[in-house]
């Protein structure tokens, strides 16, 4: 069924579009299975990737703190013409670095997501800054992509069947400050305060999965993000009051399907492929819709990712130390156009505590 749904898509013929793709949320592990999450998911992440998956969970958890920080590959050697993380805070300051790194995309993403979860229910709590400049030498303009998120979210998950359907839903009210501008060279006032638009909204997440008794454990997901499209328009917010509100956080409509093959006794994994923004085929690109990810699990201690998002790789690592989780991922973000393809490596780290 969804390799149907997926083939019929490759055979529209589709616009050009420019520019990242912003989904609400993305996780370490999603990252490193080619942006894949929705049929696999089945920790924390649950709560905003599809949260169906925390009928998968099987016990109680305090996600104490886990921190993610990513930065990409051009910010990296920005550094060495003194870019600091403290000029990602501040417009001025980030412009006058990207000036000196021309054609360059900076990038940068703080993310945490401190939670309460059990089987079929989460409470979480969460935090999300992540920056997109680029200076263009030839219009004398730096384009700032930025969004500042705060917020609370609880979901909770129906098992039927027992489990082999999972139903879950999830809601979540979200400060959001946003930025999606160009700077001109010559600014000398570039502020948060004086470029950003800010509100308060209140969104609806619902997905599902269905797990077949048969070898490999087949499983078909789907997850609604945002249904009926996220408005911040509730209030002005609490820290810059401009007036003027974001965007709202359209709905999307992601599929996907897994398998999750046995090794040995302490050896299994996960394989799965998944299509991005079902119900909008004709707005993008189609290869920027496609994600396959793959994962091996050894002994719940270990594991190994890989996969392919939009056209470009992605591999990541995890130790799972009892209380404690180390994350490691790369992938490349497509920021180009479907005629002029333009990759974005991205690297990410995540330090997690829990009990």
């Amino acid at each position: 069924m969804v390799l149907t749904i997926l083939s019929i898509f490759f055979l529209i013929s589709l616009p050009l579009r420019a520019s990242e793709i912003y989904p609400f949320f993305r996780s370490v592990r999603q990252e490193a299975m080619g942006g894949a999450s929705v049929a696999v998911v089945n920790d924390e992440t649950a709560i905003f990737l599809n949260p169906a998956g925390l009928g998968k969970i099987r016990s109680s958890v305090i996600a104490l703190v886990n921190p993610e920080l990513e930065t990409n590959y051009d910010t990296n050697a920005a550094l060495a013409t003194g870019l600091n993380y403290a000029a990602v805070l501040n417009p001025q300051a980030l412009l006058a670095v990207a000036q000196s790194n021309p054609g360059k995309h900076l990038h940068a993403r703080v993310q945490v997501l401190p939670a309460l979860v059990t089987t079929n229910f989460e409470l979480a709590a969460y935090a999300n800054y992540t920056m997109n400049a680029e200076y263009t030498s030839s219009t004398s303009l730096m384009h700032l992509d930025y969004q500042n998120d705060y917020g609370a979210a609880m979901a909770y998950c129906f098992r039927l069947f027992d489990g082999r359907l999972k139903i879950g839903a999830s809601g979540k009210l979200i400060n959001r400050v946003y930025i999606n501008t160009d700077i001109l060279s010559s600014s000398t006032n570039a502020s948060i305060g004086n470029l950003a638009s800010e509100g308060d909204g209140v969104g609806w997440d619902g997905g599902v999965l269905l797990t077949l008794p048969w070898m490999f454990l087949p499983t078909i997901g789907a997850v609604a993000h945002d249904i009926g499209n996220t408005t911040f328009k509730l209030s002005n917010g609490y820290f810059y009051k401009p007036g003027t509100y974001p965007p709202p956080q359209f709905q999307s409509v992601d599929v996907a399907f897994a398998i999750y093959p046995i090794q040995g006794n302490h050896t299994r994994s996960s394989i799965t492929v998944e299509w991005h923004d079902a119900q909008n085929p004709e707005t993008a690109d189609p290869y920027r819709r496609l994600h396959v990810g793959a994962e091996m699990d050894f002994g719940d201690i270990f594991y190994l990712r890989g996969g392919m998002n939009q056209r470009y790789y992605t591999a990541g690592i995890e130790f799972d130390l009892m209380r404690q989780q180390i994350q490691l991922s790369t992938y490349g973000e497509e920021i180009g156009t479907p005629t002029v393809p333009r990759e974005d490596r991205r690297f990410t780290v995540m330090y997690g505590f829990r009990f």
